[in-house]
Protein backbone atom coordinates (compact mmCIF):
# COMPACT_ATOMS: atom_id res chain seq x y z
CA UNK A 1 0.00 0.00 0.00
CA UNK A 2 1.29 3.04 -0.89
CA UNK A 3 0.82 6.01 1.77
CA UNK A 4 -1.11 8.93 1.09
CA UNK A 5 0.58 12.37 1.08
CA UNK A 6 2.44 14.22 4.10
CA UNK A 7 2.18 18.05 3.95
CA UNK A 8 5.66 19.33 4.95
CA UNK A 9 7.39 23.10 4.26
CA UNK A 10 5.13 23.34 1.35
CA UNK A 11 5.46 19.87 -0.68
CA UNK A 12 4.62 16.66 -0.10
CA UNK A 13 5.70 13.18 -0.99
CA UNK A 14 3.26 10.59 -2.65
CA UNK A 15 3.49 7.03 -3.67
CA UNK A 16 1.68 6.95 -6.98
CA UNK A 17 -0.53 3.47 -7.55
CA UNK A 18 0.56 1.58 -10.61
CA UNK A 19 -2.55 2.27 -12.33
CA UNK A 20 -2.33 6.05 -11.99
CA UNK A 21 1.55 5.77 -13.98
CA UNK A 22 0.83 6.27 -17.48
CA UNK A 23 -0.67 9.39 -16.34
CA UNK A 24 2.00 10.84 -14.49
CA UNK A 25 4.57 9.37 -16.80
CA UNK A 26 5.15 11.64 -19.50
CA UNK A 27 5.93 14.54 -16.35
CA UNK A 28 8.32 12.17 -14.75
CA UNK A 29 10.23 10.29 -17.74
CA UNK A 30 12.86 12.90 -18.20
CA UNK A 31 13.90 12.95 -14.32
CA UNK A 32 13.80 9.16 -14.59
CA UNK A 33 15.81 9.69 -17.75
CA UNK A 34 18.41 11.65 -15.80
CA UNK A 35 18.60 9.31 -12.37
CA UNK A 36 18.83 6.19 -14.28
CA UNK A 37 22.21 4.08 -14.43
CA UNK A 38 21.45 3.13 -18.47
CA UNK A 39 24.14 -0.06 -18.49
CA UNK A 40 21.45 -1.25 -16.03
CA UNK A 41 18.08 0.05 -17.37
CA UNK A 42 16.15 2.58 -19.65
CA UNK A 43 12.99 4.61 -18.48
CA UNK A 44 10.46 2.31 -20.13
CA UNK A 45 12.60 -0.66 -18.52
CA UNK A 46 11.57 1.07 -15.33
CA UNK A 47 8.08 2.26 -16.58
CA UNK A 48 7.17 -1.73 -17.04
CA UNK A 49 8.78 -2.59 -13.62
CA UNK A 50 6.59 0.07 -12.23
CA UNK A 51 3.33 -1.14 -14.04
CA UNK A 52 4.13 -4.93 -13.18
CA UNK A 53 4.52 -3.57 -8.85
CA UNK A 54 7.65 -4.85 -8.98
CA UNK A 55 9.16 -0.90 -8.10
CA UNK A 56 7.30 2.05 -6.91
CA UNK A 57 7.57 5.41 -8.11
CA UNK A 58 7.32 8.63 -5.79
CA UNK A 59 6.78 12.16 -6.56
CA UNK A 60 8.15 14.87 -4.19
CA UNK A 61 6.80 18.57 -4.62
CA UNK A 62 4.19 21.25 -4.35
CA UNK A 63 0.95 20.67 -6.52
CA UNK A 64 2.30 23.07 -8.92
CA UNK A 65 5.50 22.48 -9.50
CA UNK A 66 7.15 18.24 -9.67
CA UNK A 67 10.98 19.14 -7.10
CA UNK A 68 11.92 15.01 -7.27
CA UNK A 69 11.19 11.55 -7.60
CA UNK A 70 12.32 8.78 -6.44
CA UNK A 71 11.91 4.78 -7.93
CA UNK A 72 12.00 1.75 -5.31
CA UNK A 73 12.06 -2.27 -5.20
CA UNK A 74 11.60 -4.55 -2.70
CA UNK A 75 14.90 -6.55 -2.94
CA UNK A 76 14.23 -10.35 -0.65
CA UNK A 77 16.98 -11.78 0.03
CA UNK A 78 18.13 -15.21 2.44
CA UNK A 79 18.74 -13.09 5.50
CA UNK A 80 16.17 -10.15 4.97
CA UNK A 81 14.07 -7.52 3.02
CA UNK A 82 15.19 -4.52 1.88
CA UNK A 83 13.81 -1.58 0.12
CA UNK A 84 16.31 -0.77 -2.63
CA UNK A 85 16.18 3.01 -3.80
CA UNK A 86 16.98 2.57 -7.73
CA UNK A 87 16.66 6.10 -8.71
CA UNK A 88 16.97 9.64 -7.11
CA UNK A 89 16.46 12.58 -9.44
CA UNK A 90 15.67 16.22 -9.07
CA UNK A 91 16.77 19.79 -7.72
CA UNK A 92 17.55 21.16 -5.27
CA UNK A 93 18.26 18.52 -3.03
CA UNK A 94 18.13 20.19 0.35
CA UNK A 95 14.85 20.78 0.00
CA UNK A 96 13.31 17.52 -0.01
CA UNK A 97 15.73 15.13 1.23
CA UNK A 98 13.61 15.14 4.52
CA UNK A 99 10.80 12.67 2.65
CA UNK A 100 13.24 9.75 2.45
CA UNK A 101 12.45 9.82 5.98
CA UNK A 102 8.75 8.95 4.83
CA UNK A 103 10.14 6.17 2.40
CA UNK A 104 11.77 4.42 5.07
CA UNK A 105 8.53 4.46 7.10
CA UNK A 106 7.09 2.82 4.28
CA UNK A 107 9.62 0.35 4.03
CA UNK A 108 9.31 -0.77 7.49
CA UNK A 109 5.47 -0.93 7.03
CA UNK A 110 6.32 -3.47 4.28
CA UNK A 111 8.50 -5.36 6.61
CA UNK A 112 12.00 -4.34 5.00
CA UNK A 113 15.03 -4.87 7.68
CA UNK A 114 17.16 -2.23 5.65
CA UNK A 115 17.54 0.52 3.39
CA UNK A 116 19.55 0.45 0.66
CA UNK A 117 21.27 2.14 -2.47
CA UNK A 118 23.46 2.10 -5.11
CA UNK A 119 24.81 5.98 -5.96
CA UNK A 120 27.56 8.21 -7.24
CA UNK A 121 30.15 8.29 -5.17
CA UNK A 122 29.09 11.95 -4.00
CA UNK A 123 25.96 11.00 -2.29
CA UNK A 124 28.30 9.92 0.72
CA UNK A 125 28.73 13.45 1.24
CA UNK A 126 25.02 14.42 2.21
CA UNK A 127 24.00 15.17 5.18
CA UNK A 128 20.83 13.51 5.37
CA UNK A 129 22.56 10.37 5.07
CA UNK A 130 24.41 10.90 7.78
CA UNK A 131 23.42 7.74 9.66
CA UNK A 132 23.76 5.49 6.27
CA UNK A 133 27.21 3.76 5.83
CA UNK A 134 28.94 2.39 2.89
CA UNK A 135 28.89 -1.37 2.81
CA UNK A 136 30.35 -2.22 -0.56
CA UNK A 137 31.53 -0.48 -3.43
CA UNK A 138 29.91 -1.34 -7.29
CA UNK A 139 32.43 -1.95 -10.02
CA UNK A 140 31.10 -1.83 -13.43
CA UNK A 141 33.41 -3.65 -16.83
CA UNK A 142 31.55 -3.86 -20.08
CA UNK A 143 32.15 -7.59 -21.13
CA UNK A 144 30.29 -6.38 -24.63
CA UNK A 145 31.44 -4.25 -27.71
CA UNK A 146 29.37 -1.12 -27.87
CA UNK A 147 27.57 -2.46 -30.56
CA UNK A 148 26.58 -5.88 -28.88
CA UNK A 149 24.70 -4.04 -26.36
CA UNK A 150 21.25 -3.68 -25.41
CA UNK A 151 20.02 -0.18 -27.02
CA UNK A 152 18.54 2.34 -24.34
Amino acid sequence: MIPTPRLGAGDVITGVPSEFVPTVWPKVRGLVKKGIDLDRFAPDDVLRAIRAKKMQLWLIGAADKLEAIVVTEINVYPRGTACGIVIVAGAQREAWMDHLADIEAWARSQGCQWIESHARKGWTREPALKDWRVTAVVMHKALLAPSQQVAA
